[in-house]
């Protein structure tokens, strides 16, 4: 007695050649020479930010320790706060996002919101009465919601 046979198909899935797909879920594999080279650029245009903004924020973890000499000056936050928009939309360029994103919102770009963590709501698929909240609302009550639960862990 042996094992039916079965005849394995084919998937349709991305070949092993597949670098994934961009934010207008194009195939980065189908790109010409000139288009590759910008995404190229536009992520290691983005790589630098990062490495500029995690300089920025330890320096700033330094200075709310007390560290001695370490200053963050007005020049240097106003430089974040621009290095933290133009991080956000080379995010959206190379890989989209919308509010469930890592750092996309006004708050997320604001330096002064660093030491908040957002809360994020999970929304039960298919709701009766779904609301669709404006980006700027949804951040907002995120923000909202995690200073009402700090506000209870110190007052407890």
């Amino acid at each position: 007695m042996s094992l039916p046979l079965k005849t394995i198909r084919k998937s349709k899935a991305r070949t092993a050649r597949s670098w994934g797909l961009d934010a207008r879920n194009r195939e980065v594999s189908s790109y010409s020479p000139e288009e590759f080279e910008t995404r190229r650029e536009r992520q290691l245009r983005l790589s630098c930010l990062d490495l500029l903004s995690r300089r920025f924020r330890e320096l700033r973890a330094r200075e709310r320790r007390g560290v001695e000499g370490v200053v963050v000056t007005a020049q240097e936050f106003d430089e974040e706060k621009i290095r933290r928009q133009e991080m956000a939309q080379l995010k959206r360029e190379l890989y989209g996002g919308g509010v469930g994103g890592a750092a996309d919102g006004r708050l997320a770009t604001d330096p002064e919101w660093d030491d908040v963590t957002p809360v994020w709501v999970e929304e039960v698929e298919g709701e009766l009465a779904a609301i669709a909240y404006s980006k700027d609302y949804a951040e907002g009550e995120l923000v909202c919601r995690m200073k009402s639960r700090d506000q209870k862990v110190v007052g407890e």
